[in-house]
């Protein structure tokens, strides 16, 4: 008998507790604000994109190396033949915490490499100490050339615009910034110099979404007025 009540006893509180719980549930979807139900309002948004920045390199060139006819700044996309423009997979998640306030990381990836004889003629060092001449005449090397990117912006979004379909924003953030460069001789690889920084840089921004209903599907489009990126 005692034990016919204690699974009574049991069955009573677990309908209770369900009962209790699908209310909290109930009167929390109740409670949800309209903007929520918005396609640019859930709470996390993961997002992939195209980018397609438009990128200047450039490193100061110092008149002490033998040979060396530059005195202020090697260009890699004009003297060296670096492609200035490169499609790349730009990868997002924004957390919109409340109506007209988020958070969001960005991560994109840019490499770039060439090889191509210099406009310009100038030297590098290596480790060694020796030098090693390009451009400017017959007998000297091509120079290969890279600069790969890796970026991550995380960032903070004000919302001054913001309805069913539209939102525009600004926003001030930190992009960190990992850059591995090299320049040398591709037929040598004993005669190539490289150099990697990291760097975590401030960031302003203003940008505007568009969204547009498609059947059951929302589509957002992004505009981002970027200058172009300098390094």
């Amino acid at each position: 008998m005692m034990k016919a009540v204690h699974i009574y006893i049991r069955v009573a509180a677990s309908i209770l507790f369900f009962g209790l719980a699908s209310g909290v549930v109930q009167a929390a979807e109740n409670n949800r604000p309209e903007w929520r139900n918005w396609p640019l309002g859930q709470k996390l948004n993961l997002n992939v994109s195209a980018y397609r920045p438009k990128v200047h390199t450039s490193i100061a060139v110092g008149a002490g190396y033998a040979g060396n006819s530059i005195v202020g700044t090697l260009d890699f996309e004009e003297n060296l033949g670096l492609e200035e423009r490169k499609s790349v997979l730009l990868a997002g998640l924004s957390w919109r915490f409340a109506k007209r306030h988020s958070l969001g990381l960005d991560y994109f990836s840019l490499d770039r490499s060439t090889v191509a004889a210099p406009t310009v003629k100038f030297s590098i060092r290596l480790n060694d100490g020796r030098t090693v001449d390009f451009g400017g005449g017959a007998g000297l090397p091509e120079a290969e050339t890279y600069v790969d990117i890796a970026v991550f912006d995380f960032g903070y979004e004000y919302s001054l615009i913001f309805d069913e379909r539209k939102n525009w924003t600004v926003g001030i953030g930190l992009s960190w910034q990992e850059i591995d460069i090299g320049i040398g001789n591709p037929a040598d690889f004993s005669q190539f110099a490289n150099t990697d920084l990291s760097a975590p840089l401030p960031t302003f921004e203003s940008f505007s979404d568009q969204c547009f209903q498609i059947g059951g599907f929302a589509a957002n489009v992004r505009q981002v007025p970027r200058p172009d990126d300098r390094i």
